[in-house]
């Protein structure tokens, strides 16, 4: 049978576009943190400056210092580092929410056209739970239920972007729960999100329990997300084949001799 058309489709063609503007963002936000390190490594970039601290007319202090565009340090090398640190960090979360928030907002309308060509209605405890996880329950035991296909979802995305979006990046007791027996399941989604952006080598822990987006982390962010939209394309057209041909079959006159 023929693939379906567009307007049946829109829905998750207009997801799988948006993954092309994914990526420039994503390409983008690497080539203006490469422009802005370059920048602080020019030679009389980094400014030096020395400040007296008179507590009283008998205590006075003084401090050198080393400062760029608001980054100060005791030396050039300390500025560097933490301006390096501020800029990647500032830059790649940014994009990476607004990337997260444009997959959601396509992903709410694909989990509509879901529900509509299924004839389904979302579990009513379901509701107050987030877009992916609702589209995610439909995907995996509406549309692609009965068959051998296994699509693998973007939870440890969803996990990552909250605590940049709501706790600036900290995971308060990450050390330990990394040392705990007894963790929740929460505490095991964490976890087990954290470990697969160490795996992909795309993020890293520090000491302080910060979550640390490497280089790679963008564009491994669209290629998960885009991996995703076409598992869960491929997935409506196999339903839309499977129902629609077995409503066809069944409704076929039967030709008599």
């Amino acid at each position: 049978m023929a693939r379906l058309g567009l307007f049946y489709m829109q829905p998750l063609w207009d997801a799988s576009m948006s993954t092309s503007e994914m990526r420039t963002l994503a390409e983008h936000t690497e080539t203006s943190i490469c422009t802005l390190l370059r920048e602080i490594n020019q030679e009389g970039a980094i400014q030096y400056d020395h400040q007296l601290i008179e507590y009283d007319e008998e205590n006075i202090s003084s401090y050198d210092f080393f400062y760029y565009n608001g980054v100060s340090g005791d030396s050039e090398s300390e500025v560097k580092i933490e301006y390096e640190r501020l800029i990647s960090q500032l830059y790649r979360r940014s994009a990476f929410l607004t990337i997260f928030g444009t997959f959601e907002y396509h992903l709410d309308k694909c989990l509509k056209k879901m529900l509509d060509i299924s004839r389904s209605v979302e579990v009513r405890s379901n509701l107050n739970k987030g877009i992916p996880f609702r589209a995610h329950i439909i995907l995996t035991t509406v549309i692609a239920a009965g068959t051998s296909t296994v699509i693998e979802n973007i939870d440890h995305l969803r996990v990552i972007r909250n605590f940049i979006a709501h706790n600036n990046g900290f995971i308060n007791g990450y050390s330990n729960l990394l040392n705990s027996d007894t963790r929740t399941a929460k505490e095991e989604s964490v976890v087990l999100s954290i470990r697969k952006g160490i795996e992909a080598q795309v993020l890293s822990m520090d000491c302080f329990d910060e979550i640390f987006l490497n280089d790679s982390f963008l564009t491994y962010t669209v290629t998960e997300i885009n991996r995703y939209i076409k598992q869960m394309s491929d997935a409506v057209e196999d339903y839309h084949q499977r129902h629609f041909t077995a409503v066809t079959t069944e409704n076929t006159p039967t030709a008599t001799p």
